[in-house]
């Protein structure tokens, strides 16, 4: 018997401008509540829709610094892939650059950039470091519309068939 697959989606351009990150964190809670797994739906406050806002954050953040070019922004999608033989779910998140370098790809050991001065904290370059602890999965693709590449992060539903927590 082959397992049926229902695949529901949103995807959304951003412009390059630091308001985007939360208008895509916005955005993606909205497209998240409505499409996630009943039940029960993914209310706000819900500690696994807060781990997909947080990587939708980090994500976004890291195309807009690091991943588009200027003038450009990024493109976020969003998909839930459910399958009707187990019942489970899976919500992925992808953010799309037209940047050209691609990020290692080694979920194991995200890239952290250098703290700042000696003895200071720096105070960012662990995103993916976040990333790789919220999601249940994470890597980055080549964009398979064009130039750039998708950096993308999956949650599965229900919170068991992630086999993490």
């Amino acid at each position: 018997m082959t397992p049926c697959f229902a695949i529901t989606s949103s995807e959304r351009a951003f412009p390059r401008h630091p308001y985007s990150v939360r208008a895509a964190r916005d955005h993606a809670a909205a497209v998240a509540s409505r499409l996630a797994p009943p039940p029960p739906p993914l209310p706000a406050g819900d500690d696994r829709l807060d781990d997909v806002l947080v990587c939708v954050s980090e994500l976004a953040t890291n195309a807009l610094v690091h991943g588009a070019p200027p003038d450009c922004g990024f493109l976020l999608r969003i998909a839930l892939v459910r399958t009707s033989a187990t019942g489970a779910a899976t919500l992925r998140v992808e953010v799309h650059d037209d940047g050209k370098d691609l990020p290692p790809q080694d979920p194991d050991r995200p890239l952290v950039s250098a703290p700042g001065r000696e003895g200071e904290p720096g105070t960012g370059g662990r995103g993916l470091l976040l990333v790789s602890a919220l999601a249940d999965a994470w890597g980055v693709s080549p964009f398979r519309g064009g130039a750039g590449k998708a950096v993308w992060a999956e949650f599965r539903f229900p919170r068991e068939a992630a086999g993490k927590r």
